[in-house]
């Protein structure tokens, strides 16, 4: 045989081989592929678990927070009354007291034993005081301002004895 042939054959032969073993090498990553798509898919399996607690707690937080704003809206809403409530009493306590010093005034104008007061300094500085300081408590609790508790803002909460038993009065 001529030496071109077997170098023909030699050739062929490689190409052969070179074939073989380039399908074993492809074989052999398809299945590297295969082996880490397996893998990706269950990594991602167990963090598909995770994102659903996740979504969950998420949704469990956002509907708390519905809740409280919710809760926050009513009881503004209630301050919102309780405060007109308050002032429409401050407002018929302002006007029964009006009345009172009217019926005191005109019974001191048709009183014949009446003349004996003009000169009592203690009865007329006895009804100044009490006028003054109940049309100063009202004028100041119309003025009042409060938070989402009902507490009053801003202003000092110490309580006199006669804010505390409302059954005592001033001489």
């Amino acid at each position: 045989m001529d030496p071109i042939v077997w170098i023909i054959v030699a050739v062929i032969a490689v190409l052969i081989l070179a074939a073989v073993i380039g399908t074993m090498m492809k074989k052999k990553k398809q299945e590297q592929n295969r082996s880490q798509a397996g893998e990706l898919r269950e990594h991602a399996a167990s963090q598909s678990t995770d994102v659903q607690r996740r979504e969950a707690a998420a949704k469990e937080t956002e509907a708390r927070s519905r809740a409280a704003r919710a809760e926050a809206d009513a009881k503004a809403a209630e301050a919102e009354r309780l405060e007109a409530h308050a002032t429409d009493k401050h407002s018929t306590a302002a006007s029964y007291r009006d009345d009172r010093e009217e019926s005191l005034r005109r019974a001191d104008e048709i009183d014949p034993d009446a003349g004996h007061r003009d000169g009592d300094t203690d009865y007329d500085s006895q009804r100044t005081e009490s006028t003054t300081q109940t049309s100063s408590e009202t004028r100041s609790a119309e003025e009042q301002q409060y938070d989402a508790d009902g507490n009053p803002i801003g202003h000092d909460t110490t309580q006199t004895d006669a804010d505390r038993d409302p059954g005592s009065h001033r001489a």
